[in-house]
């Protein structure tokens, strides 16, 4: 019951965000048509390397879907799907976009992935994960890690996590994987 009072706060919030955003667009998706098989980059060394032990952030039913919204440059908007949400401040974008959020769980751990790739801000979006129903606790120092498909390993990248409501949260220069991890690892 507690779980879905915080959900449903959480997705209030972001519906009230969005108020703004104009031609939105959701692309309901079912299971993956590979099995997920190559798709997912490799975890964070403190994640994969630590499957099942109390480092990765473990979910018990991952989630699968797709989020697609376009978003007006000057208003700016909210892509959100499950337990993920971007928030766009008006003009951070240079044009009207089409911005996809996807859920990337077939690991076992909470990961998403966002399109375009390389998108860049003029201010910082935000990433939010929603950790409610995983392995993360009250006491975890969590971090989000970004995939730099460059250098073909996975970036602490920091985050803000808050203990009372289970969100950890990032601002994003560009647009790429991200999966939540315990820092310090």
């Amino acid at each position: 019951m507690k779980r879905s009072i915080l959900l449903l706060g959480a997705s209030l919030l972001v519906l009230a965000l969005a108020a703004s955003c104009a031609n939105d667009t959701l692309v309901p998706t079912g299971p993956s048509q590979d099995g997920g098989a190559g798709l997912t980059p490799n975890l964070p060394a403190c994640i994969a390397s630590d499957i099942g032990s109390d480092r990765g952030i473990e979910v018990p039913q991952p989630l699968t879907g797709k989020a697609i919204v376009n978003i007006k440059a000057a208003n700016g908007g909210v892509v959100s799907i499950g337990r993920y949400s971007v928030i766009v401040p008006p003009r951070a974008l240079a044009n009207d976009t089409a911005i996809t959020l996807t859920i990337k769980e077939r690991t076992g751990f909470v990961e998403c992935e966002l399109l375009p790739h390389g998108l860049k801000f003029n201010t910082p979006v935000k990433l939010v994960m929603n950790l409610n129903g995983t392995s993360a606790s009250l006491t975890d120092k969590l971090t989000v890690f970004w995939f730099d498909d460059k250098a073909g390993k996975w970036v602490d990248i920091g985050g803000a996590y808050d203990t009372k409501s289970l969100l950890l949260s990032v601002d994003l220069p560009h647009f790429s994987d991200y999966a939540a991890g315990r820092a310090g690892w």
